[in-house]
């Protein structure tokens, strides 16, 4: 493996950051540039119609920039919620380059006794697309989630009057076959031990099953014997 010299390797450095398909930019502290790439030299000539002068003054407009040459910034939290305290992002649509979403950050680095800026743009479009995706998708899961919840809520609210309805039809047979009994043993001229204590027993449970359906259903009783005795 054959050795590199140190204006080579300096050669290949360059290279590959300007190869690099993410924009980026290394500058000292007072903003003068040490190295851009060209994409980071040509989306800001795109926002800004100059490339890459100053660090410090290209991010203060990228801070300015709400619309420019066709390109608007757009408030994304959800690209931005890696946000560190030394970290800052902002985020632009460029429809002049077919578009595409790209976020800028600053971040200052420090190696030892020398410190610089870096400013990155990085290609965001297709996570936005699939942020948005997700987006409609959880819209959508809302609104069956509600729809869901509306159907169990008939299905209880059926289910509870069918119960309902079966418990009126089952007080108002009960109620009319006691009376039917009661009639039809008054009417003779003797009633039977065996006779009469049957009776009792199917007006206590009967009376039983009325206290149980309101207590259980927590509504009187009272309009369906009416409506037995209105029926008998």
């Amino acid at each position: 493996m054959r050795s590199v010299n140190k204006a080579e390797l300096s050669r290949l450095v360059k290279e590959a950051i300007y190869s690099y398909p993410n924009g980026l930019c290394f500058a000292e502290t007072d903003g003068k540039p040490i190295l851009v790439n060209r994409t980071m030299n040509r989306l800001i000539y795109t926002l800004t119609g100059h490339t890459v002068i100053n660090a410090n003054n290209v991010w203060d407009e990228l801070m300015r920039i709400k619309e420019h040459g066709g390109c608007v910034r757009i408030d994304s939290p959800k690209l931005r919620s890696s946000e560190s305290k030394d970290e800052t992002k902002i985020v632009f649509r460029f429809p002049p380059l077919g578009g595409n979403i790209w976020q800028y950050s600053k971040q200052i680095l420090s190696s030892g006794s020398f410190t610089a800026i870096q400013l990155e743009a990085t290609n965001m479009t297709e996570l936005y697309r699939i942020s948005e995706q997700l987006g409609e998708n959880n819209k959508r899961l809302e609104m069956l989630r509600i729809r869901q919840k509306a159907l169990l809520d008939d299905i209880v609210r059926i289910n509870h009057d069918k119960e309902l309805l079966a418990t009126k039809m089952k007080i108002h047979d009960d109620f009319g076959r006691c009376l039917i009994a009661s009639r039809r043993s008054l009417g003779s001229e003797q009633i039977e031990d065996k006779e009469f204590k049957r009776l009792i027993t199917e007006w206590s449970e009967t009376i039983r099953g009325m206290q149980n359906f309101e207590q259980h259903q927590s509504i009187s009783a009272e309009p369906e014997l009416l409506k037995v005795a209105n029926l008998i």
